[in-house]
């Protein structure tokens, strides 16, 4: 995956899943769903941790503040870094271009036994996220957050 402008929502649970994250030093990555008043359960309790650890993913997701490209690839969630967006993609070609000459099935064998472990994951964590996520979507939360995001206005939320 080749990252060269901000990513966000349930674009960063697709670029979480590539094999290889390459991304210039201007990149944010970022989950707004707890702004929104919805669980982040589209990847985020599940790819979140695995990309950054349990108390970085904490930390961004129940923020929603985005996590930058450097920090990132320090903690191991961006496999490349590059400084400018123009040096992104010929790395990323590069790198696919040196997978795709490795032997077809010790390469396809490898990424099954990775997303294997992954799927192990997501069943124990999947299930319950996406089921909050659907019940914060019926929430008085979702509808301020909603509301103030068409006013301009900050929300304003109440203990329910």
């Amino acid at each position: 995956m080749a990252l060269h402008g901000d990513v966000y929502g349930v674009t960063t649970s697709v670029v979480l899943c590539a094999d290889v994250i390459v991304a210039s030093k201007n990149v944010r990555i970022g989950d707004p769903h707890v702004k929104l008043g919805l669980a982040a359960g589209d990847g985020g309790c599940l790819l979140w941790p695995a990309a950054f650890g349990m108390v970085k993913a904490k930390r961004h997701i129940l923020t929603g503040d985005p996590i930058g490209a450097e920090e990132a690839y320090r903690l191991g969630g961006v496999t490349d870094l590059v400084d400018s967006p123009e040096e992104v993609l010929p790395l990323a070609e590069q790198i696919a271009g040196k997978i795709a000459k490795l032997p077809p099935i010790a390469v396809q064998f490898t990424k099954r036994a990775f997303n294997h472990a992954m799927y192990k994951q997501a069943l124990d964590v999947f299930e319950l996220s996406l089921a909050l996520e659907q019940y914060g979507m019926i929430s008085k939360d979702l509808i301020e957050a909603v509301d103030a995001f068409k006013e301009k206005r900050k929300p304003v939320y109440h203990n329910h």
